[in-house]
């Protein structure tokens, strides 16, 4: 953990929380910032939106993130206010109450408010690399992202066997490897649930699986 005294970085993020009323934004970020002390029993709606500054070290460095989380009220009465003040936001939490389905899909009406409410900002596509010892079915991914209802998030999923630009290939196609085709059907479990994962946390984000066969090394 890096001292007050030892910070010589100090980088700032603007972060909207956004969601539902009731579906514990504000807990949420309690939670967060007290490390898991501060649990709020009793619900208190939160008016217009209430910014919480939340100092996050990196670790092994002396840089400081501090993270300017803005609790967005999810009640309509503030739906058409709260907007302005997502100026200069480029990260979201889109917050949703697991027992209530309705709740979950009102995350991608709040996804277009923050859209619309960036409009004209630059886009930077978010890509995460899946990295396995196996590959997967494409297509098990794309059903995933269609009975979850998240094909309107704009992700993408490519899978790749990367190979170095010189020396021992460690990266073939595992699948070839074992004697399967790319149509054999095989799908190792780990692989598609990592991706799933990561859709699921990420869902517009551009999923890259890499598959490799040298399962002695750590990537």
């Amino acid at each position: 953990m890096v001292k007050p005294t030892e910070v010589t970085v100090v980088l700032r993020c603007k972060v909207a929380v956004c969601g539902d009323a009731a579906v514990g934004k504000s807990a949420l970020i309690s939670m967060f910032t007290s490390k898991g002390q501060k649990f709020p029993k009793a619900y208190s709606m939160t008016s217009g939106v209430e910014v919480i500054v939340a100092p996050v070290p990196v670790p092994d460095t002396t840089a400081m993130v501090e993270l300017f989380l803005f609790d967005t009220a999810g009640n309509d009465l503030y739906k058409d206010s709260v907007s302005q003040y997502w100026n200069g936001v480029y990260y979201a939490i889109l917050v949703y109450d697991v027992t209530d389905a309705d709740s979950f899909e009102a995350c991608k009406s709040w996804y277009e408010e923050l859209k619309r409410a960036r409009w004209g900002d630059p886009v930077i596509p978010l890509t995460i690399a899946v990295v396995d010892s196996y590959d997967m079915v494409p297509g098990d991914w794309t059903n995933f992202v269609k009975n979850f209802h998240l094909d309107g998030y704009g992700g993408t999923f490519a899978q790749i066997n990367p190979a170095p630009p010189s020396g021992t290939n460690n990266c073939l196609d595992p699948d070839a490897l074992a004697g399967l085709s790319q149509d054999s059907g095989y799908d190792d479990g780990e692989t598609l649930l990592d991706a799933e994962y990561s859709t699921a946390m990420a869902p517009g984000a551009n999923i890259q699986v890499a598959g490799y066969t040298d399962t002695c090394r750590n990537y």
